[in-house]
């Protein structure tokens, strides 16, 4: 997915929920910026081998959304469903409020879940996040402290601490299932009450911790 940043953060993110950049691509040069964040995909099976859609993105999109326990109307994103786009999974135009979900053929609404509750982890992390909370954040999770949040030019969004906190937002909110951050493993029972607090979704670390045990 991407995410259309405003101009005044001057920066290039690129976020995945299966993939933010193409995988297969590079990023973009670090001073250049980045106007839109997302998930790429991960390599798809030839379009002959995929099933035919079983419903349209827009039914696929609300099935998807009804998983998702978090009032995420409240961020002030609309969210589009559309048929697949080789290349990426979801982008997030941060300026237009808006999310663009990419649906392939017989996808599952949970795998749709994940691609959704990552882009709603980048926009927490846009709304609420400064560098203290940041910092916290990659203590926590192990990464070094040094690196930029964004990542250095021609990485991927899973080898990020941004794209680690929202892939790590999306493990919080739907559990086990699809989690690719390749900053840091997947939380410990002990450290999901504070990556809760930090994500803003504490009334739900109770409930994920007791589901790791």
């Amino acid at each position: 997915m991407y995410i259309k940043l405003p101009k005044f953060f001057h920066l290039y993110l690129v976020i995945p929920v299966i993939a933010l950049l193409p995988l297969a691509g590079m990023c973009e040069q670090a001073e250049s910026r980045r106007t839109a964040m997302g998930r790429t995909t991960v390599p798809e099976p030839a379009p002959s081998l995929l099933r035919p859609p079983l419903r349209s993105p827009h039914v696929s999109g609300r099935a998807a959304l009804a998983l998702i326990k978090f009032p995420w109307q409240q961020l002030g994103y609309k969210v589009q469903f559309h048929p697949r786009r080789p290349g990426y999974r979801a982008l997030t135009f941060v300026d237009e409020y808006r999310i663009e979900v990419y649906v392939k053929a017989g996808e599952s609404p949970e795998a749709l879940a994940f691609d959704l509750a990552h882009e709603f982890g980048h926009i927490i992390d846009l709304k609420f996040n400064n560098r203290e909370r940041r910092e916290r954040w990659m203590k926590l999770r192990g990464i070094d402290p040094s690196m930029p949040w964004y990542g250095p030019s021609g990485c991927s969004d899973y080898a990020t601490p941004a794209g680690d906190f929202a892939e790590t937002f999306a493990y919080l909110l739907l559990g086990p299932g699809s989690f690719h951050s390749r900053m840091a493993p997947p939380p410990r029972t002990e450290q999901i009450r504070e990556l809760a607090e930090l994500c803003q979704i504490e009334h739900i670390s109770a409930a994920v911790a007791q589901n790791n045990e």
